[in-house]
């Protein structure tokens, strides 16, 4: 079964992903919880700029997990 996890992630200057929060979609301790957490860990994202410079920000995020 599909789910669709919202996800609120800490993005560094790089694009990597560093810290995730689930929003909605995956109930505490199941495993679409930890798939969809792990699934975002793996993203490069681009990151915010200001500036021109490249920034540390969060963002909200929606994955899909098997």
């Amino acid at each position: 079964m599909e789910a669709l996890v919202k996800l609120r992630v800490f993005v560094d200057e790089q694009g990597r992903v560093r810290q995730t929060h689930i929003l909605e979609g995956a109930p505490p301790g199941s495993y679409q919880e930890s798939a969809a957490l792990a699934a975002a860990l793996q993203l490069h994202l681009t990151p915010a700029l200001e500036g021109g410079n490249p920034i540390r920000q969060w963002r909200e995020i929606t994955v899909r997990v098997r």
